[in-house]
């Protein structure tokens, strides 16, 4: 992530966890946040809240995810002086050069790491009695790829 002056930032990564367990943190999600947890204003406190020039307004340009754009949210970054702006689908590639320099790449060599976990995990139960039953990578390793 950098700003329009070429200074970069440190990445900050969402990935899907398990669901809360816990009724009141379910709720809460689900009625708040769309299903998701508080990592959405944290993205926006960690890149915002401490940034010099406060006063001035930032634009980020986020796609039309439902969770980007709830009450808390929103609130947030009015909070922090952020205007959140809707990207249209399938439009994203054009506004976010980071999306086509380094998140397509990314994607593209995470989709072959999962294309070879299936093709492996096929494989190695293909003269097994039991039932297949397909096994996701965990984030550990989907972070850890080269």
């Amino acid at each position: 992530m950098a700003d329009s002056t070429g200074k970069k930032y440190r990445v900050f990564l969402v990935l899907k966890t398990k669901a809360s367990k816990v009724k009141g943190m379910v709720q809460e999600n689900l009625t708040q946040r769309h299903g998701f947890g508080k990592t959405v204003v944290d993205f926006l406190r960690y890149h915002f809240a401490a940034r010099p020039d406060q006063d001035k307004k930032v634009l980020l340009l986020w796609d039309v995810f439902s969770a980007h754009f709830t009450e808390e949210v929103v609130a947030c970054a009015a909070e922090l002086n952020v205007l959140l702006e809707k990207i249209p689908p399938r439009f994203r590639w054009a506004c976010q050069p980071a999306e086509v320099a380094w998140i397509r790449p990314m994607k593209a060599h995470l989709r072959q790491m999962w294309i070879d976990s299936i093709r492996l995990q096929v494989l190695r139960h293909k003269n097994q009695a039991e039932t297949y039953q397909l096994k996701h990578a965990s984030n550990a390793a989907t972070m850890d790829y080269r």
